[in-house]
């Protein structure tokens, strides 16, 4: 009978050094996070997408663009999607507006209004931008007519004042 126990203990033991890493491996999951564009692999047991970002720090809000939803089961090899929210500022030809954007650069949120390239921007372009806000003044083009020493001409600008236009195209007041 000792022999019988001997035998089913180790048994059990053998048994449970086969199955504990069989069991953890379906614990244990390598996950892709995907945050503002940069990718990182994470290494979790986290059972569904809020456990795993919250253990990582982030803190998702309602501006935050996240894919899959936060109660989404996580498996090993899934990817979450995180694009935080930022707040601008906008000054729009001295209108004022605040908006917000998933984009990470000034230019990209731009793109994403509808603004294009050929608009005065008060910040660079490339600029990244950063969780707070960031404050933005935009002038769009305008067709002006300028009449000036008996000629008329039509000028596309984007000055914000009539004395910076007749500066720019060097006509002296």
């Amino acid at each position: 009978m000792l022999r019988s126990f001997k035998y089913g203990l180790y048994g059990a033991v053998l048994a449970g050094l086969i199955a504990a890493p069989t069991a953890w491996s379906s614990v244990d999951k390598t996950v892709h996070l995907v945050v503002d564009g940069r990718t990182s692999t994470v290494h979790t047991t986290a059972q569904d997408v809020g456990e795993v970002l919250h253990a990582r720090g982030y803190r998702v809000t309602s501006h935050d663009l996240l894919a899959p939803a936060a109660s989404v089961h996580v498996k090993d090899g899934s990817q979450i999607v995180l694009r935080r929210g930022r707040l601008l500022h906008l000054d729009i030809n001295g209108r004022r507006a605040e908006v917000w954007t998933t984009a990470t650069t000034v230019s990209s949120a731009l793109a994403e209004l509808g603004y294009t390239t050929s608009d005065f921007v008060s910040v660079s372009r490339a600029r990244r931008l950063p969780l707070g806000v960031t404050d933005i003044a935009i002038r769009t083009s305008r067709l002006v007519t300028v009449i000036h020493d008996g000629r008329t001409d039509q000028i596309d600008t984007t000055d914000s004042t009539v004395g910076q236009l007749l500066a720019d195209l060097g006509i002296q007041v």
